[in-house]
């Protein structure tokens, strides 16, 4: 089961996992109960804790893809456990990841049977998957992680909405996106970044058994966007939450504007550092085209997954990285047309 299937993220989770698990029963959920003929569509709104519970009856895996996510996960994931369903989501946040956590302890999802991923996207999931390859590495005393992406890739407003609700906020060292940074990928791009909130408790990263301080960057592959956006953070940072509602929505069609002058081309760069800030290794991502169908994908290898061997992990709260080893994600992501370089020190 599919929320928010008809959504920008939603449909390419729909169009993966009937790629990946075409024997699956897919079924997808939305507002209004209409808007794909390819399979079908049933009517339900998060809120709804009594009909999401009908929806999910017999249901095994419940894919959130409804963003932004700024809203009382609680309605779902009473549904998803009362109804012993698996769930996971595509959250970015990390108060609606808390709020999924809380609620998986407080509703006993372990003794249910049930499995709980949120995050499962490219922030927080997979970076934290693919940065199990230093688990074994005790030099490795933190990580660097580089997003960017390709203005040319079509974005919802949801989408849109999401991504600018932290811009211009104060965060740990400043304001997010206050400045930019300059960062090379391995094929000796020059690329800037702003600040940009990561979703792991602490900014601290789960590597094996040890949890490593992480700082999180995020950019386009335009320069002059990201610049247009550290204007935006200083004028969003004076507004309140009505005013930085009503920026996102100004701004949402110049980002229309400026497809046709960007690229698809999205890099997702994990650079494992020493404690003097020396460079031990690096894991590269790079997608020529079809960048956003990149954090689609983890949600659809735990539908193939569930299909293929019928279980997902130990029940109860569990990241990407204990469901999805590194060498799955980097053979997964391979197959999946994209480039992945890792390179030691």
């Amino acid at each position: 089961m599919v929320l928010g299937a008809t959504g920008e993220m939603g449909a390419r989770v729909c169009r993966l996992i009937r790629r990946l698990a075409p024997t699956a029963l897919l079924v997808g959920a939305n507002r209004s109960g209409t808007g794909h003929a390819e399979f079908p569509i049933r009517k339900v709104d998060v809120a709804d804790r009594e009909g999401l519970a009908e929806l999910l009856e017999n249901a095994d895996l419940v894919i959130n893809a409804v963003g932004p996510y700024d809203y009382d996960p609680s309605p779902i994931i009473h549904a998803a456990i009362s109804t012993h369903c698996h769930y996971a989501d595509l959250a970015e946040r990390l108060d609606f990841i808390e709020q999924v956590a809380a609620l998986a302890e407080a509703r006993a999802a372990a003794k249910a049977g049930v499995v709980l991923v949120p995050g499962c996207s490219t922030v927080p999931g997979l970076v934290a998957a693919l940065a199990q390859r230093w688990k074994s590495d005790p030099g490795v005393a933190k990580l660097a992680v580089f997003l960017s992406m390709g203005s040319r890739n079509p974005v919802s407003r949801g989408l849109f909405a999401g991504m600018m609700d932290p811009i211009g906020r104060t965060g740990p060292g400043g304001r997010w996106f206050s400045r930019l940074v300059s960062h090379q990928t391995d094929d000796g791009r020059r690329l800037v970044f702003g600040s940009y909130p990561i979703a792991f408790s602490g900014s601290r990263l789960p590597v094996g058994s040890r949890s490593v301080p992480v700082r999180f960057h995020m950019g386009f592959d335009r320069g002059w966007i990201n610049r247009g956006l550290v204007w935006a953070g200083r004028v969003r940072g004076r507004l309140g939450t009505r005013g930085a509602k009503w920026l996102a929505a100004l701004l949402f069609p110049l980002a229309g504007l400026a497809r046709p002058l960007g690229t698809e081309r999205g890099v997702l760069s994990i650079v494992a550092e020493d404690g003097e800030g020396r460079e031990r290794g690096r894991i590269e991502v790079v997608a020529a085209s079809h960048g956003l169908d990149i954090p689609a994908l983890p949600a659809a290898w735990l539908a193939q997954a569930l299909v293929r061997d019928g279980w997902l992990a130990a029940p109860g709260l569990r990241g990407l990285h204990r469901v999805v080893s590194p060498e799955a994600a980097v053979a997964a992501l391979v197959d999946a047309g994209y480039e992945v370089v890792f390179r030691p020190s």
